[in-house]
């Protein structure tokens, strides 16, 4: 049994460099790609939105004018 713990904490002392290395480029990635990537994608996000808001707010002027016009044409008549 004390072999085993032995070896097995040789073991976890050989893994430490690769997890600090792990360790390591998980926040170097998250800063360096994920932040500009995450903001990259609001940025369009907030673009794509803003456009189908103006295609929302063109749409319901239309209608309440085409409502208008046919109101007045139904007065004319």
């Amino acid at each position: 049994m004390d072999a085993i713990l032995v070896d097995l904490g040789r073991l976890l002392l050989k893994a430490l460099p690769t997890f600090f290395l792990v360790l390591l480029l998980h926040f170097y990635l998250k800063h360096w790609f994920y932040k500009p990537l995450e903001k990259a994608l609001e940025q369009r996000r907030q673009a794509t939105e803003g456009a189908r808001q103006a295609a929302q707010a063109s749409l319901e002027t239309a209608e309440r004018k085409a409502a208008e016009y046919e109101a007045a044409i139904r007065a004319a008549r």
